[in-house]
């Protein structure tokens, strides 16, 4: 029938090269490093969700909401024992991109907070229609680290010039955070499966 994964094991970290792979920045810092954000909670332990089409389910992520039996309360459900919904994804995914902070100076932080809302938008737009947000849950591990890194970098090179690049350094951010989102799509669409 179906095998569950208790979590111990290192296959849920993309370690199959199907695409679904955490995202690893430019620097060569990989997802795990930063741990996974979402919610306070770490991704392993627990039952994984079932396979999907292929065998392809959340490889392990334990939401619990993928296993009715789980008891979870994080789902919200359409009433047949916690399945997961497009609107409960839409939520997570919106409370990981909101937890999300710029720390900087103005006005170096207007402009690192408008390149940032691009990653938001393609984000959720990518997301919308994926009904089981435990497939997708990995894609997010480490994104805010990554932003960080992004941000923090900007900054030290503002400081540096002392304003003097400010257009350049806001356009390099931004134009990371498309990278960033052309780097979650194959993540993500393995949550359409």
């Amino acid at each position: 029938d179906h095998e569950e994964n208790d979590g111990d094991d290192e296959t849920s970290h993309g370690d199959e090269n199907d695409g679904t792979g955490d995202l690893e920045s430019g620097d060569g810092h990989s997802g795990q490093e930063a741990g996974d954000e979402v919610g306070g909670r770490g991704a392993r332990g627990g039952k994984g969700a079932r396979g999907g089409k292929g065998g392809k389910g959340a490889r392990g992520q334990a939401s619990g909401a993928g296993d009715e039996s789980s008891g979870s309360t994080d789902s919200v459900g359409s009433g047949s024992g916690g399945e997961e919904s497009a609107a409960d994804t839409y939520q997570q995914v919106m409370r990981i991109l909101n937890g999300i902070n710029i720390n900087a100076n103005e006005p170096l932080k207007s402009r690192l907070i408008n390149g940032l809302q691009s990653l938001k938008t393609d984000t959720i737009n990518m997301v919308v229609n994926i009904q089981k947000f435990s497939r997708i849950k990995h894609c997010f591990g480490n994104l805010n680290h990554i932003v960080q890194l992004y941000a923090g970098d900007a900054v030290e090179r503002n400081d540096y010039c002392k304003g003097t690049c400010l257009d350049t350094i806001s356009n390099e951010f931004s134009g990371q955070m498309q990278e960033l989102s052309a780097r979650l799509n194959p993540c993500l669409q393995g949550g359409f499966y």
